[in-house]
């Protein structure tokens, strides 16, 4: 059975190696005797021409060659469309690819792009922008607007780890007003991230406990902690323990209202949001993607 494919791709996320892997696509399609489009995309792209593009045409499958910003563009112009989407990972983190089905062999996800089944998954919705991940507030929104100041958004992990390392011991952690599902919050916190999914930073599982259908998105607090007390509870958090520890607080949430802060910084799937007050809700079986 012949079936029509359009793949989008960011040429500038993971630049270096989508010809490769883009080749390596075509070829097996061509095998198969599939049909495919290509779309090519960037960060500062409208959604609505990807919109636009799908309405227009037939398209049987979506296969997404990028990282997480490549991947949060697409479900902004693909919320609930009924096409599945498989993901070839080329970007610097891949957090949401961790908790959708945590496979990175390209032959194993070329395979999934192929042969996999559809699973309705849920998206969040941040003021008016979807996101499959997650919205970082405070500690994590500061490190995302200070790595894209010094231009060091593509830059990767390791330009990710020491701008934590270096923000760590500068940082104030900022007074939050937020309703959390009609209970108020009015308090200091280090930092909030408001997760459908599991992972941030590429590789931190700030909220293990989350799930992309549960109809639910996990919160997870850190409360203000002197400079001696930081350290440990970063290191707590990257073995993913925090959850043990009295220095957080982890709650599921369908809405959470948050006023806008002076200083408070914010990010949606690592891209910067404009200061201002929030409102995040989950928005259950908004996307499909195929699973192994």
């Amino acid at each position: 059975m012949n079936r029509n494919f359009l793949i989008i791709i960011n040429p500038a996320a993971g630049k270096a190696t989508f010809k490769a892997k883009y080749d390596r696509i075509v070829s097996h399609f061509s095998q198969l005797g599939f049909s495919y489009e290509t779309f090519y995309t960037t960060l500062a792209d409208d959604p609505s021409r990807l919109q636009d593009k799908i309405k227009l045409n037939t398209y049987d499958d979506v296969i997404v060659l990028g990282g997480d910003g490549t991947l949060n563009y697409v479900v902004n112009g693909m919320v609930e469309s009924n096409i599945p989407i498989s993901v070839i990972s080329n970007g610097t983190g891949n957090d949401a690819l961790r908790s959708i089905h945590h496979q990175f062999d390209l032959e194993k996800q070329i395979d999934i792009a192929t042969n996999g089944e559809p699973k309705i998954l849920d998206l969040g919705k941040c003021n008016t922008r979807y996101f499959l991940n997650g919205v970082g507030l405070g500690f994590d929104g500061a490190v995302v607007d200070t790595m894209i100041r010094r231009g060091k958004r593509y830059a990767g992990h390791w330009a990710y780890m020491s701008t934590v390392l270096e923000l760590l011991f500068k940082y104030k952690s900022v007074h939050f007003k937020a309703d959390i599902d009609n209970i108020l919050l009015d308090r200091k916190l280090f930092s909030m991230t408001i997760g459908n999914g599991t992972t941030f930073g590429g590789g931190f599982q700030t909220n293990p406990r989350a799930k992309m259908d549960d109809g639910l998105l996990d919160l997870m607090m850190i409360h203000p902690a002197n400079m001696i007390q930081r350290p440990l509870f970063m290191l707590i958090v990257m073995m993913a323990q925090h959850g043990n520890f009295g220095f957080t607080t982890m709650q599921k949430a369908k809405e959470i209202k948050i006023e806008k802060t002076p200083g408070l910084k914010a990010h949606i799937d690592g891209e910067l949001l404009p200061d201002g007050a929030y409102q995040i809700k989950i928005v259950p079986g908004a996307i499909s993607f195929r699973m192994p």
